[in-house]
């Protein structure tokens, strides 16, 4: 797998980043670092649920290289975004805008 630059355009990346501030980022309780990646905690809600799933299906197709998992719904809700040692600028660029929202 190779990893390369965001496919968005500079309207869609917008958009994203600001679907993402809206939806997710101000509902995270807490933020792990992990050694391939971010996991995101949040309430579990219907709503929020859906919110991470939707986000995860948009980033899955501009970003191939990263790796997106929700868990199930009996065991809360977290987003864990990893991917490899090549995708770390863009891993902690999602860490920095993840503080950034805190």
């Amino acid at each position: 797998m190779s990893v390369t630059g965001c496919s968005l355009t500079d309207e869609e990346f917008q958009e994203r980043r600001a679907l993402a501030r809206e939806s997710l980022l101000p509902h995270i309780t807490e933020t792990r670092k992990l050694e391939s990646g971010l996991e995101l905690t949040f309430p579990e809600t219907d709503t929020l649920r859906a919110s991470a799933e939707a986000f995860v299906a948009l980033e899955r197709q501009c970003c191939g290289f990263l790796t997106f998992t929700i868990t199930p719904p009996d065991q809360g809700l977290a987003l864990t975004i990893e991917g490899p040692p090549e995708a770390q600028a863009t891993l902690e660029m999602l860490t920095l805008a993840v503080a950034g929202a805190s």
